[in-house]
């Protein structure tokens, strides 16, 4: 069974690879805008196997995409790369390094009083966020400033063990996925960002799913 899931990664991370090799010659991408799509496609991968390594590299290329996103007009995006995703990844693991288990760390769930503040938390923050934000003039600063949002408070949850973090981080994608729906009508290089994102998708659903399994090891060995 193992050995089937390993295939089906494997196959996935070869045909995003693929994927957005072709759109990128096909438009004549950039090499500044397609380089940090190949390292992610690795990030993502590790992250379905909830190793904590995932972090260490996510954190540096979340730097590089920061530079990236502030050329396409994301500044939601581009703030968060550089201010949250980056900083925030690079202490997550290290973290999950003092607290290892096996290539990942011992985790924790939320509680449902603990869920609801940490919805309301995020919501103040995304008021917060697009009143700062409007000043810059995003063409889509709605879905920007939701995706940039979610994405951070994944990153939280990461930091503290949560394995909430990979659902959060889907709803995430599935804006970013929105967003780049939308950019693809004025600019068809973004397919490159679109093939990124499904993938990405695909692997933090997986992500969630090997994480629970863990959870429940982790709670039948009582550790705490």
């Amino acid at each position: 069974m193992r050995e089937w899931a390993n295939i089906i990664k494997f196959t996935l991370i070869v045909a995003a690879a693929f994927g957005i090799t072709i759109f990128a010659v096909r438009f004549s991408c950039e090499i500044y805008r397609v380089f940090p799509l190949y390292v992610s496609l690795i990030v993502m991968f590790l992250q379905t196997r909830a190793s904590r390594f995932s972090f260490l590299l996510g954190g540096c290329n979340a730097a590089y995409y920061g530079i990236v996103y502030f050329f396409l007009d994301l500044y939601g995006m581009a703030l968060y790369s550089l201010f949250v995703a980056c900083p925030i990844q690079i202490i997550t693991y290290l973290r999950w390094k003092k607290r290892a288990y096996a290539r990942s760390a011992v985790l924790k769930r939320l509680t449902t009083g603990q869920r609801l503040w940490w919805v309301l938390g995020s919501a103040a923050v995304w008021l917060l966020m697009y009143y700062s934000l409007r000043s810059f003039g995003s063409e889509y600063i709605i879905l920007d400033n939701s995706a940039a949002v979610i994405a951070a408070v994944a990153n939280l949850a990461s930091l503290l063990y949560l394995i909430e973090f990979p659902y959060i981080q889907s709803v995430a994608h599935i804006l970013n996925l929105w967003l780049c729906t939308q950019m693809i009508q004025t600019d068809p290089k973004q397919w490159t960002y679109l093939i990124y994102t499904v993938y990405a998708l695909v692997c933090a659903v997986l992500s969630g799913v090997y994480m629970q399994k863990l959870y429940n090891l982790q709670k039948k060995e009582t550790i705490t």
